[in-house]
C-alpha cells in the first residue's frame, strides 16, 4: 500500500522472484555434482551421455541468458507500447488484462522448492534397490534418474524463458500492473488521483514481469516433473518388471497424485490472474513433451534403464571429421 513516507510497496514486485543468476549458479552446480558423482562411483561411461550432459548444458546456458532480455511488442494478444504507456489502460482492453495483481497461490521460490523436491524422489525412486539386489543400489538407475529429471526439467525451463521473450504477450492483470507504476510518487506520467484511489504502488519490475505471460512456466515445469516422476513410478511400480498387485496400486495412486497437484498449479495460474488458459494449456502439453522425452531417453517400457547415445569422432574420407551418434532419441 502506499505510505505517506512516499515509499513504494514491493513486497509483491516481481523482481524478487526472478530466476537471477545466483539461483542459476547453484542450479548448475548442483546438476554438475549429480553428472558427475554417478560416474565417478561407478564403471558407468560419461561419454555414453554426452549428448545429454550438452543438452542440459545448454539449457543451462540459455535459460542464463534469456533471463536477461526484454520481451519484444507482443505477438499474441494486445500490444504495450513503453512510449505510450498509459495507451493500455483503455476500456477495450479490459476483459483481456483488467484481472487484479494480487498474490501468488504459488510463488517462484515455492515452486523452486517443489521441483527440489521433485529431484530428491527422482533420485530416492531411481536408488530403490531391485528385488534380489541385496540392497544394493543400482547407480546406473540413480545417474539415469538424476539426468533424465534435469534434463527434462531444465529443457523444459529453456523453451518456457524463449517463448516468453520471443511472444512477449501481456499477462491477464496488465492493466492493474500498469496502474501501480504510474500511481507511485514521482511517475514520469502519474495518472490522475482519482484513478489511483485504492491502488498500491509499485515499481517498474512489475510492468517487465508482467509481458511474460506466455506460455506459464509454473504449469510446464509442474507437468514435467508429474510426468516424468509418474513415468518413473509406472516403471517400477505399475507396468514394469518388478511391479507387484501391491505396487500398482500405490503406484497408481501416487500418479495420480502428481497430475491433480500439476493441475492444481496449473489452475492456480489462472485464478491468480497470473496466465491465460491458452498459456497454461501450452506450457501444460510442453511439460508433458519433454517429461516424457527425459524419461524414454533413459528408460525403457519394462522400466530398465537403456544404455546411452554414443558419440565418436572420426575421420572420413577427406580428412574431415565426421560425428555418429546411436542410442535412444
Amino acid at each position: 500500500m502506499r505510505g505517506t513516507s512516499g515509499r513504494t510497496d514491493t513486497s509483491r514486485g516481481s523482481a524478487s522472484k526472478r530466476l537471477g543468476p545466483r539461483r542459476i549458479g547453484a542450479l548448475a552446480l548442483l546438476l554438475v555434482a549429480s553428472l558427475a558423482w554417478p560416474a565417478a562411483a561407478d564403471p558407468l561411461d560419461p561419454t555414453e551421455h554426452l549428448l545429454d550432459y550438452g543438452l542440459i548444458g545448454g539449457a543451462v546456458l540459455t535459460l542464463g541468458i534469456m533471463r536477461t532480455q526484454d520481451p519484444g511488442p507482443a505477438r499474441i494478444g494486445p500490444v504495450y507500447d513503453p512510449k505510450d504507456p498509459l495507451a493500455i489502460l483503455d476500456d477495450r482492453y479490459a476483459d483481456e488484462l483488467g484481472g487484479t495483481y494480487s498474490p501468488e497461490r504459488v510463488t517462484l521460490n515455492a515452486l523452486l522448492v517443489a521441483l527440489g523436491v521433485g529431484w530428491v524422489a527422482a533420485a530416492a525412486l531411481a536408488a530403490t534397490a531391485t528385488p534380489g539386489s541385496d540392497g544394493a543400489v543400482d547407480v546406473q538407475r540413480l545417474h539415469h534418474g538424476l539426468v533424465g529429471y534435469a534434463e527434462a526439467l531444465l529443457l523444459t525451463a529453456a523453451a518456457v524463458e524463449v517463448s516468453k521473450v520471443v511472444a512477449g504477450r501481456l499477462r491477464p492483470d496488465f492493466q492493474d500492473r500498469v496502474r501501480r507504476v504510474h500511481c507511485a510518487p514521482g511517475a514520469s506520467q502519474p495518472l490522475p488521483a482519482d484513478q489511483c484511489v485504492g491502488v498500491a504502488a509499485d515499481d517498474s519490475s512489475v510492468v517487465a514481469e508482467g509481458r511474460r505471460s506466455f506460455f506459464s512456466g509454473h504449469a510446464a515445469a509442474a507437468f514435467a516433473t508429474a510426468t516424468f516422476l509418474s513415468l518413473e513410478l509406472g516403471g517400477r511400480f505399475v507396468w514394469g518388471t518388478e511391479a507387484t498387485t501391491t505396487s500398482r496400486w500405490l503406484g497408481i495412486a501416487g500418479q495420480a497424485a502428481l497430475v491433480s497437484a500439476a493441475t492444481w498449479v496449473a489452475w492456480g495460474r489462472v485464478a491468480d490472474h497470473r496466465h491465460h488458459p491458452l498459456d497454461v494449456v501450452t506450457g501444460a502439453v510442453v511439460g508433458v513433451a519433454l517429461g516424457n522425452l527425459g524419461y524414454w531417453r533413459f528408460f525403457d517400457t519394462a522400466g530398465r534403464p537403456r544404455g546411452g547415445p554414443s558419440v565418436s569422432l572420426s575421420g572420413g574420407p577427406t580428412g574431415l571429421a565426421g560425428v555418429g551418434l546411436s542410442g535412444i532419441f
